[in-house]
């Protein structure tokens, strides 16, 4: 999903792929890590408020590295191939909202990262 104002508690937002080889799985985060089981059940901290909040520790470091790209510190981090690449599998995952159905990708060997 790319996201919801759950009635629940919070921002959820998580990320499911499915393959040939198996499946990759991205739940979302909490505040913290504290579950409570007693007599009333089972309790967790809400989710995240909102988006930024949610990505709070993420976007700090994006504007680190970023930051160190423009003092030449460091290395882009990405690749062109990359960038293309999520672009790409962005545009699948539009289609297959769109028609209801998965999208097959498939990749020329110069398209992927060494």
């Amino acid at each position: 999903s790319s996201g919801i104002n759950a009635e629940y508690g919070g921002y959820d937002q998580r990320l499911e792929v499915f393959g040939p080889g198996g499946m990759v799985q991205c739940g979302y985060n909490r505040p913290n890590t504290l579950i409570i089981h007693d007599a009333m059940g089972s309790r967790t901290p809400p989710l995240h408020y909102s988006f930024p909040s949610h990505y709070d520790a993420a976007f700090t470091r994006q504007l680190v590295h970023f930051a160190g790209v423009v003092r030449g510190e460091r290395e882009v981090g990405v690749t062109e191939k990359e960038t293309l690449a999520v672009a790409r599998i962005v545009a699948a995952c539009k289609e297959s909202v769109r028609t209801g159905a998965p999208v097959q990708l498939e990749w020329r060997e110069d398209e992927i990262e060494d």
